[in-house]
């Protein structure tokens, strides 16, 4: 299927060069609207998808997207950043009410004349100032968002080889704290994190350190991949392809700086599901930790502990068991912001996948595949 089909890429950032395709691709936009008229009740869920439609970029040069890669909604909601492998961002208006998309502009990510060679994932503010994005050839860049139009206006390029930033090789993705003090990347050649300061006035970083794979004490980053932030900004978490592990961090309010606390591994006491772990995301609530383990096809599930940030596995789900699909491929997740249901894409199912989550518990039901090519899905 990937070398036949667009597929469907990630929610957020993921890097696989087997994944990408040499033309068109296709940005989807699936919205769960329940109770829409001719609308089946599901017997599972009360928030299945309705698809609504694709925005579709052309050959290499089209101005609107080429190569869509990571993703990133404006704390208002009012516009969309698409990162694109061909060192562009891409603005795009969003109705919030729909969620259709209106192609306003691009950026370039190079910065100085110099580009940085395949933008990977983009991230923004959360006082919705500035947009971060990083590229595969060790590049962090600096935006101004105006909140207006949402238009970029580049600032700061950081490279992260051959001076005194490091931690940048094969970037994979980037997330700032919730206080805003704070950016961290996420490196898939690095097997690290690196930790920036931001000011909060202006948006420009400082590089403050790199926590690298088995140096320092530090573990669970061979093959970072994803890093996020539980909401209280005390832990960060990273998803390791190459342990097939996620790694615990304690965060220093302040500086940002990471202590290593654990590494949860696939197949060491009972956790399964995350090998090949391309991604990691916190639930809203902030009571849940999720990870999409790539070569496993799956999804797990750990419970967080709100005071040590220490996870305790829960579950997993596997494609093609106990009725699960679409999940063959796990790269991206996201939950709903009532905590309420989480969708995974399955890259080489081409798919996005729809779960009922317990809050209480953190369980997940399997609700409902949507799969590009079928039943009018594009």
């Amino acid at each position: 299927p990937a070398a036949t089909s667009p597929g469907v890429r990630s929610i957020l950032p993921t890097r696989d060069p087997s994944m990408l395709h040499p033309h068109r691709l296709l940005l989807a936009l699936l919205l769960f609207l329940p109770g829409l008229p001719g609308i089946a009740a599901r017997e599972v869920g009360a928030a299945g998808l309705t698809y609504v439609e694709a925005y579709a970029g052309g050959p290499y040069d089209d101005p609107d997207l080429y190569n869509p890669h990571g993703l990133a909604i404006s704390p208002d909601g009012r516009h969309l950043y698409v990162a694109r492998y061909d060192d562009s961002i891409s603005l795009f208006s969003r109705e919030p009410a729909t969620g259709r998309l209106t192609f306003i502009n691009w950026a370039t990510t190079a910065h100085g004349g110099e580009a940085p060679g395949g933008s990977y994932a983009v991230t923004v503010s959360p006082d919705g100032a500035n947009v971060y994005t990083v590229a595969l050839n060790n590049v962090l860049t600096v935006f101004r968002r105006d909140p207006a139009t949402g238009y970029l206006t580049s600032l700061q390029a950081e490279y992260g080889q051959g001076g005194p930033v490091r931690g940048l090789t094969g970037a994979q993705s980037v997330v700032v704290s919730p206080d805003g003090t704070s950016v961290y990347v996420a490196s898939n050649d690095a097997s690290s994190v690196a930790v920036f300061g931001r000011d909060t006035r202006t948006g420009l970083v400082t590089f403050i350190e790199m926590l690298r794979d088995g140096i320092g004490g530090s573990d669970g980053l061979g093959g970072a991949k994803g890093v996020a932030i539980s909401p209280d900004g005390a832990y960060v978490y990273v998803a390791a392809a190459v342990d097939n592990a996620v790694g615990v961090f304690r965060r220093l309010p302040g500086t940002g700086e990471l202590t290593f606390l654990e590494m949860l591994q696939n197949g060491v006491q009972g956790v399964e599901g995350i090998g090949g772990a391309r991604f990691v995301s916190v639930t809203p609530d902030g009571a849940d930790v999720l990870v999409a383990g790539g070569t496993d096809d799956a999804i797990a599930v750990f419970h967080r502990n709100p005071d040590l940030g220490t996870l305790t596995f829960v579950e997993a789900h596997h494609d093609g068991a106990d009725g699960v699909n679409g999940l063959n491929g796990s790269r991206g997740i996201a939950t709903s912001p009532d905590g309420t249901q989480v969708y995974v894409v399955g890259s080489v199912d081409a798919s996005l996948v729809v779960f009922d989550r317990d809050a209480t518990t953190g369980a997940l039901t399997f609700v409902e595949r949507q799969r590009n090519g079928v039943a009018g899905v594009a």
